[in-house]
């Protein structure tokens, strides 16, 4: 009877050991230690650079020193390549630590067997994933960074071909927001670095029992960027607007890029608001989307260039109806009439 844990992490990103970033890769490291887990799984981009600093390396290899019980398995990624004086081919790693290589190989310990290969330059046009047929009396699991799609700059590894396989679990790298289904999993950075990575960031927590696999998702992230949008159409002054941003945005610790959206008589002063609200948060932007209540019936008679130009934007709405490009022209040049903005 056969049972063990493992974590499947990816897309770290490590560029010093002074930021968030590095503290939350200590966290897991931690819990690898604490919970006695028996694989770790790093599915590219484990640095942010082909050739990160040698402090940030040596106390890597320090951590991964911490936790010789538990096996390591590194598939580099686009953003750390097995390229010439690459760390993982220049140092030596403890021997927890095995990074696939160019080629795709496997690993078997005990019945379980890991397969992966690595990024060879940033850039893999050419899946690197073969079409190989498994031994189903071993729990065969994949380890690789890349896009699920047929075609990719960062190789692409079409889903059909997944699904031929048959892996038992695909962790896979590459993409910061976390993405499961039957096929593959993606963790999602482990770190929020941006609004481009907005919502609950964290890694794979899974457990091996007789060959059946099965995950749960852990956070891990220090802080959070969170995108709020807000329709503040019945909100008629920046008393009413802050009121509702201070309702939806619960944690003062979280970053917040709040759009404002919805028909207002006159738009909110963004600056203003940030003023009001950036000493109670750690970041606080806000983003005007509002558009202007106009009664059109009144505004196309109107003998003045905003009449004209609503006139002629109408007559081009009637000739390509749905078209939301149009649309927005219409409401930007209207609002353009009345504020000083950049269109």
């Amino acid at each position: 009877m056969s049972s063990y844990k493992f974590i499947h992490t990816a897309d770290i990103h490590l560029k010093n050991i002074n930021d968030d970033v590095y503290e939350t890769f200590v966290k897991i490291i931690s819990m690898a230690k604490k919970d006695n887990i028996d694989f770790l799984l790093i599915a590219g981009d484990l640095f942010d650079s082909a050739h990160p600093d040698k402090t940030l390396v040596n106390k890597v290899k320090e951590l991964f020193e911490l936790i010789r019980s538990c096996r390591i398995f590194i598939a580099p990624g686009n953003h750390d390549p097995l390229v010439f004086n690459s760390p993982y081919l220049s140092e030596k790693w403890p021997d927890n630590v095995i990074i696939f290589k160019e080629r795709l190989s496997f690993v078997t310990l005990g019945n379980i067997r890991f397969y992966g290969r690595a990024f060879a330059s940033h850039f893999e046009e050419d899946g690197l994933l073969a079409r190989i047929s498994l031994d189903g009396s071993y729990t065969n699991i994949l380890v690789m960074h890349g896009d699920v799609a047929a075609r990719s700059m960062y190789n692409p590894i079409p889903k059909t071909l997944l699904d031929e396989i048959g892996f038992d679990y695909c962790a896979l790298g590459h993409i910061h927001k976390p993405m499961s289904n039957n096929s593959y999993t993606f963790p999602g950075s482990p770190e929020a670095k941006g609004f481009d990575e907005h919502g609950t960031l964290g890694i794979v927590l899974g457990h091996i029992e007789n060959g059946v696999v099965s995950t749960k998702f852990y956070p891990t992230s220090k802080k959070r960027y969170v995108i709020k949008e807000l329709d503040i159409s019945n909100l008629k002054t920046h008393d009413a607007i802050l009121n509702r941003i201070n309702e939806e945005c619960g944690s003062s610790k979280d970053h917040y890029r709040v759009i404002l959206k919805g028909s207002v008589e006159a738009s909110p002063d963004t600056k203003v608001l940030e003023s009001f609200l950036s000493p109670y948060y750690t970041h606080m932007e806000i983003i005007d989307k509002t558009v202007m209540s106009m009664d059109f019936e009144k505004l196309k008679k109107e003998n003045t260039l905003k009449g004209i130009f609503l006139r002629n934007m109408l007559d081009k709405m009637k000739l390509e109806p749905g078209n939301l490009i149009l649309s927005e022209s219409l409401m930007l040049g209207l609002k353009a009439f009345d504020e000083d903005i950049e269109v």
